[in-house]
Parts: structure tokens; sequence; C-alpha cells
């Protein structure tokens, strides 16, 4: 048998000890809790900067930091969802199963919203092509096309009751997600939110039918070409409403813009760039595929596809590549080329610039050996042009007050490799134009910070609602009467969004009345520049939007545009030795244009200079308000293929022959 185990004896521990080791324990308890309570105040007076002598035990403050880095990577990490999610665990609302459904729905959530509160904020672009969105090509052009069809998509949303059955279906998802089943392809991935929509689909489809009916059309595609004419002709009917004078509308040009591309002579040659570009478009020349419709559409579709084959064999027979016929280095390619990921474009042997933004270096045209000042640079596509224009033989002085956007100027001057830049961190109302080192300056470009409202298309803002009323009376006269098309552009908006009650009535009689005033104000200010405020000609008071129609904030921050334009560009004149001036905008207000030419056209007098017309064969002029206006340069973002700007070139008055002393 086997031995039984062996205990250890139990011996009594006497209650002395006893005590000692509870005294012992608690002694160490309270040592800790005293301790801990030490690092937490030494901690906090090392954050709020006192007695940094003391700091707290090594392994706590490593734990600390080890944790607060973990956080900072969780919350980096997490940034790409969490802005998707937010309004989802705010509302607790059905977010799609689909990641493009869900960043379509969250962009058009925050462009209508910022757009019906008229408060600038993220474009499209940076919405859908920011480097987190996954899938970017799909998430633009769902939110593109949901934008398109935002009123019809909410007239279906209301007549189907689809969010109002639905609290938990939030009113963008909604729309997307509409937009999908009715004309897209289809809702493949089933959700709480996608089982919403699709229940009820007899209620949309029903409600569809009776908008196409009514319409007298057969597609939603007809149904908004349809009413895209029909607002063309009211509005050029009634007078337009209050978008600028070339090109500031909210109807899409109808044709669209080319892919621009700017040729470095620096860095490249124009015959080879063109070579290059046109074997990249026949190698990448492919049929796009066919996208599944619903069987209503399938014959429509199917003649469309037969036109875009015409249309496809028509360019086939004609270059894909064209030399621009106003600017040497500029080049059009087919739209929506894409060339991000080129090798020229890389390399800086091309630049993608716009028709309008390369014309005003060319509108300056500087010779070689010159000393140009570039005022408000970054980016610098502009300065680079002007580098390229001299040869790198001479001098770019290129200024800007921001150092982020300066860095990304010396980027692209690096890249296209523009030596003859230098770049100066500093704002240009604060530079002495007569201090010794800019007595050899001969050229001046001033590009200032505006509006921005000739770049919709380019930011395609013309999607938006706000938009759509502007700029229609632009459209449809194609601006070839200057002065009526600017007085369309300017004439009060006719397109109230209801009828005014008796109060509403009352106020917009005293606006008016301010308004009034305020043009008063103007035409004094005109009569002492010796400007024409006569009621026979288009004076400036007449074209200038009405105060009581123009958004406060709009008007508010395009007038404190205008007052640093104007300071701005009377500061440009004051270089001694200037031979050449160029002002411009990518904006189509005549506040920022027009109105700032003519408030120093005394002061251009007095330092010799005058206007002058950079471009004698361009078509489009600038709003005739004072003598010399038609040698002002403006682009229509509806006709011109490009967005909308302004130019004005001041140049060094030549002599007059025939008022020199003759011999005797």
């Amino acid at each position: 048998m086997p031995k039984p185990k062996r205990r250890n004896p139990v011996v009594p521990v006497p209650k002395a000890a006893v005590r000692q080791s509870e005294n012992s324990r608690t002694h160490t308890k309270n040592s800790s809790r005293i301790a801990r309570q030490d690092h937490v105040r030494n901690a906090a007076s090392s954050r709020n900067g006192g007695d940094r002598g003391k700091r707290p035990r090594e392994g706590n403050d490593a734990d600390s930091k080890h944790t607060d880095i973990k956080r900072r990577k969780l919350h980096a990490n997490s940034s790409s969802r969490r802005w998707l999610d937010a309004s989802d665990r705010a509302c607790k609302q059905w977010p799609p199963l689909s990641v493009v459904h869900k960043q379509a729905a969250f962009a058009v959530q925050r462009l209508l919203e910022a757009d019906s509160s008229r408060k600038h904020g993220a474009s499209l672009k940076s919405l859908t092509l920011a480097p987190h969105i996954e899938a970017k090509k799909a998430t633009f052009a769902v939110t593109c096309q949901v934008l398109k069809f935002t009123q019809i998509l909410e007239h279906l949303d209301e007549q189907a009751e689809l969010t109002a059955s639905e609290p938990k279906l939030g009113k963008y998802v909604a729309m997307v997600l509409s937009y999908e089943l009715l004309r897209g392809q289809g809702l493949q991935r089933k959700g709480p939110a996608e089982r919403a929509v699709l229940a009820a689909e007899p209620k949309l489809r029903a409600a569809m039918d009776t908008l196409l009916l009514e319409a007298g059309v057969k597609t939603l595609d007809e149904l908004l070409a349809k009413r895209h004419r029909g607002l063309k002709s009211g509005c050029h009917a009634r007078g337009g409403g209050g978008g600028g004078g070339g090109g500031g509308g909210g109807l899409a040009p109808e044709v669209p813009h080319p892919r621009w591309v700017r040729v470095n002579l620096l860095k490249a040659n124009l015959d080879d760039v063109i070579r290059q570009l046109d074997e990249h478009l026949q190698s990448t020349k492919k049929t796009k595929p066919h996208q599944e419709e619903n069987k209503r559409q399938q014959q429509t579709e199917k003649r469309k596809q037969q036109k875009k084959d015409a249309a496809m064999q028509q360019q086939e027979q004609q270059p894909q590549v064209v030399l621009d016929a106003l600017l040497p280095d500029l080049l059009a390619l087919p739209p929506g080329t894409d060339l991000h990921d080129h090798p020229l474009v890389t390399r800086g042997s091309v630049v993608l610039q716009s028709k309008a933004s390369c014309m005003p270096a060319r509108a300056l045209n500087p010779e070689p050996g010159w000393t140009v000042v570039d005022c408000c640079a970054a980016p610098g596509n502009k300065t680079t042009h002007l580098a390229a224009i001299l040869g790198n033989k001479g001098r770019v002085l290129a200024f800007d007050k921001d150092p982020k956007r300066l860095a990304r100027l010396r980027s692209n001057a690096a890249l296209t490799g523009a030596s003859c830049i230098e770049a100066r961190l500093a704002d240009f109302l604060s530079v002495d134009p007569t201090a010794p080192e800019f007595r050899e300056v001969r050229g001046v470009l001033l590009d200032p910070s505006c509006s921005g409202s000739g770049t919709i298309f380019t930011r395609m803002d013309h999607l938006l609602p706000s938009h759509r009323h502007r700029g229609a009376a632009a459209a449809t006269t194609g601006a070839t009467d200057t002065t009526e098309a600017a007085a369309a552009a300017h004439a009060p908006s006719t397109f109230p969004a209801s009828a005014p009650t008796s109060t509403a009535t009352k106020g917009k009689k005293k606006k008016k009345d301010e308004a009034d005033n305020v043009v008063q104000q103007q035409q004094q200010q005109q009569r002492e520049q010796g400007l024409d405020v006569s009621s026979e000609g288009p004076g400036l008071a007449q074209l200038l939007p009405q105060v009581h129609e123009r958004d406060p904030v709009e008007a508010g921050r395009v007038a404190q545009l205008a007052r640093f334009q104007a300071a701005a560009l009377s500061h440009a004149l004051r270089f001694p030795s200037l031979e050449r001036l160029v002002y411009s905008t990518c904006s189509v207000h005549v506040e920022e244009n027009e109105a700032v030419v003519a408030g120093v056209l005394q002061e251009a007098a007095e330092a010799g200079l005058e206007l002058a017309d950079p471009f004698p064969s361009w078509h489009r002029r600038g709003l005739p308000l004072f003598p010399g206006a038609e040698k002002l340069i403006r682009t229509d973002a509806y006709q011109d293929g490009t967005d909308g700007f302004f130019i004005a070139l001041f140049r060094r008055r030549q002599p007059d022959v025939s008022m020199q002393e003759k011999p005797m």
C-alpha cells in the first residue's frame, strides 16, 4: 500500500503577527494611493507648465504616451470611415451597404445643405475624389447624377411617401438608392435601406410614369432636358436671373469643355507632345460597356448608342489633338480625357491648365530678359507659364503670403524646370514697389483672390439647385450683344420660390429703397470719376446687381474681395519702370472686373499707362461701362469651352508722333 502523504504541521500564528501583517498591507495600499495621487499632481503640473523639476515616474509616463499614440493612430485610421457614419449614428438611420452609395449620399447631403444655406464649403470633387474615398470614379459619377436629378428625385420621394413612411431611411440615402433603382444599375445588395426602397418600388415607378406622362416624354433624361430648355426660355423671356455677365450660370454648357493642355516649352517640343498625345488617345480608345437599363428604356438607349457610335466614327476622322488658334502653346483634347498619370504630366512636360487660365500670361507677353512680378502667385500655373514665355531668360518674382501654397509653387517650378522663378513669402500689399530692388520690374501679373464665380463648371457647382437659374440669359443669348447680355444677366430675379406675403412685400420695399440709395451713391462716385451715368446708356450703377436681390452673404463676400482687388491693382501701378500690367480674375461679377478697372483709370493715366487690347481676334469683350472697355477681355463658360475669366491689359502709352515738334 502507498504511504499516506505527509502534511506539514499546522503552527498557530500569534495575534501580534496577524496585526503586523494587516498593518503592512494597509501601509502598502496607502503608499500606492499616495503614489498615484502624486503622479496625477505631477502630471497636471507638467501639463500646466508648473514645477518642471518634478516629473511622473518613467513607467507610467511611457504607458500614457503609448496609449495616446495608439489612440491617435486609431483615430487617423478610422477617419475615412467615421465621417461616413457620423450622420447615421446621430440620427440612427439606415446606411446603405454599398460603400459607393454611402459616400455618394454623404457628398450629396453636404453639397445640398451648404447650397441651401449659401455657405461655401467643400466642392464636389474634394468630397468624392479625396485620398480616403474608395472607388473614386464610381462615387463621383453617382454623386453627379443624383445632383442632376435632385428635384425629380425629391418629387418622387414625396409622391411615394418613401422617407415619410420610413423614418430611419434618410432623405439623401433614399435619393441615391432611388436613382440606382430607377435609372442606374439596380440595387444588388439588400440591407434595411435597400429593402425599404425596393418595397416602395411600385409607388416610385407609378409616380415616375405620371411625371413622364404629364411632360410628354419617355425617359428621365428627356424630362431633365425638357426642364432645362424650359428654364432657358423662361429666363430669356423674363430677363434672366442674377448670374454674372460671361458665364456664371447654373445650366450646363451646350458643348462640353475640352481637356486643355499647355505644352511646357522649357522641357518639351510641341510636335513631340502632339504625337505622344495622339498615340495615347489611339491606344486608350475603348467603347464603354453598355449599362443594364430597365426594359422601358432599352429602346431609347439603343437609339442613343447608335448616335454615339456615329459621333465616335465622325470624331475618328477628325484630329484628336488640336492646336489652339489663339495661344501657340495650348492644345485641345476630347472632353473627359484622363491624363493625370500620363508621363508627360508627371515629368512636367505638359501642364493641365484651362485656356482661360493660360490667357493672362500670354496677354502680358513679357520679353526675354525682363524682370516680372507675379503678385499673388501660388499655386504657380501662371507663374511657370511666364517663365516658359521668358525661356528662363529673365526673372519672375513670385509673391504669396501662404507658406503651404508657396511650397506648392516651388514644387511646380522645380517640376516644370522654371529656374528663373524666385518665390518669396510675403503679402504683396506689404511690398514697396518703389524699392531699389524693383527698379527693373517691367511686367506685372495680378491675379488676386476672387469669388471664383466663373469656375462653376470646373467645380461642378452648376449641378446645385441655387445655380440652375443663374446665367440662363447668358446661355441663351450667347452674349452676341454685350449690352443686352449684361442687362439680362444683371436684371433682378423674377423666380421667387413662392408669392410673398404682405409683410414680405413691405420688407422688399424697404430694401429696395435702401438699394436705391446705394445706387445713387454709386452714381455720385462715378460722376466724380468722370464716368457716364445717364439712363440712356448702360452705366455702371444700372448694370450692378440689385442689392436687395443678391444673397447678403455672397454680396458681402464679393464687396470685400472687390475692395482688396482694387487696393492690389492700385498698388501694382506704383512700379516705376512698368511697361505692361495684366489684371485678371476667374470671376464673372462686374464689381470684381470692370468696376475695379474703372476705379484705377485715373491712376493708370498719371503713371503713363493706358488700356490695350491683348487679343484683337478674340470675340468677347468687357461690358461697355466706360470708354475703352471694348479692349477688355471676357470668356464665357457656356460658349467658349473654358472657365469664365476677365482680363485687362495696361500698357505704357506710346508717344504721339503728331504732337512731336516738327523740324524747322
